[in-house]
């Protein structure tokens, strides 16, 4: 039984986009394993949403506006490269 966990940011998805990141991940794991449709059941797929404050990197905490600030730099960054 595969058991897959994603630590994120509380509040940092949506409902809806919570549904779609575990429909997207086990639909990888399901593919990986190459056994067809019948592993779904057996996918298991737990968001951890980690509390404001609770997150730090470099002896720093981390807000989710720092992370998404630092998510817009890189993508910005990609594009003019």
């Amino acid at each position: 039984m595969p058991f897959v966990q994603i630590t994120l940011h509380a509040d940092q998805l949506s409902a809806d986009a919570k549904g779609c990141l575990i429909e997207k991940v086990m639909e990888a794991v399901v593919e990986a394993e190459g056994l067809g449709a019948v592993t779904r059941p057996a996918v298991w797929v737990v968001l951890n949403e980690i509390p404001p404050g609770n997150f730090a990197a470099g002896g720093n905490a981390v807000t989710l506006e720092d992370y998404e600030a630092r998510m817009r730099a890189a993508s910005a960054e990609l594009r003019t490269s």
